[in-house]
């Protein structure tokens, strides 16, 4: 971000999409899997500043949270 590379550590949980929940969904015929996850970073850490008349209204550490979902494709 911003030019920098970081790595980032982070927990992803996986589950299993049963396939009446997928068919309530109207996403088709087949179950799928899930997973997601959360990170934060610094926008410091990035080089970022934050200005003074932004200061206040926005934080130097933010919460990244992701959920990507696939139907099985057989």
């Amino acid at each position: 971000m911003h030019g920098v590379k970081k790595t980032v550590s982070l927990d992803v949980a996986v589950r299993e999409i049963p396939l009446e929940l997928v068919q309530k969904a109207k996403w088709g015929d087949k179950p799928g899997m899930s997973f997601g996850g959360t990170f934060k970073l610094k926008l410091s850490e990035f080089g970022i500043k934050i200005s003074e008349q932004a200061a206040g209204k926005v934080n130097d550490e933010w919460t990244v949270a992701f959920e990507v979902t696939g139907l099985l494709d057989e």
